[in-house]
């Protein structure tokens, strides 16, 4: 793990977790009565584990890799939940 990319790492979770943050000020939302809000934290915290196992922690290659599209698809899944402001993200037109 060169330096590099082990400080982007480190500096692209902080600034996800600061703007979550933020929104949660500004918007004056409360994340444990806005169900979609609370899915899509509990998504980020799950999204910065998966990046952490898949750029240092895992063991093997196909590990790595793994993690690497664990975290992908979380972070896909996080954006849809926030897009469509419902906990199940595009999820939501199949369970109707």
């Amino acid at each position: 793990m060169a330096a590099p990319l082990r400080y982007l790492s480190y500096t692209i979770d902080t600034t996800l977790l600061t703007a979550a943050l933020m929104l949660l000020t500004s918007l004056k939302l409360n994340p444990f009565v806005v169900p979609w809000l609370s899915v899509k934290l509990a998504l980020l915290v799950l999204y910065v584990v998966l990046g952490s196992l898949a750029l240092k922690r895992a063991r093997s290659r196909r590990a790595r890799a793994a993690f690497y599209v664990a975290a992908l698809a979380t972070f896909g899944f996080m954006y849809f939940v926030a897009r469509a402001h419902h906990p199940l993200g595009l999820l939501q037109a199949m369970a109707s």
